[in-house]
């Protein structure tokens, strides 16, 4: 499904996946409900703190193959 696709991409995909399936959870267990504002900010905020340590790495890394 996704062998197309960009990195970025990728990273979205997985991400807002995550986020998801972890906000079911949080629901579904815990009954915390997250709006989708606050799933958006968490996704957000969670790829740019991503791309912070990758920046601090001091090899580089391959984004696509």
């Amino acid at each position: 499904m996704l062998t197309r696709s960009s990195h970025h991409q990728k990273r979205l995909f997985s991400t807002t996946s995550g986020a998801i399936w972890t906000g079911r959870n949080k629901a579904l267990h815990d009954g915390i409900h997250q709006s989708m504002l606050e799933m958006v900010q968490f996704i957000k905020a969670y790829l740019s703190g991503w791309d912070k340590v990758n920046s601090r790495i001091p090899w580089q890394r391959i984004e696509e193959e």
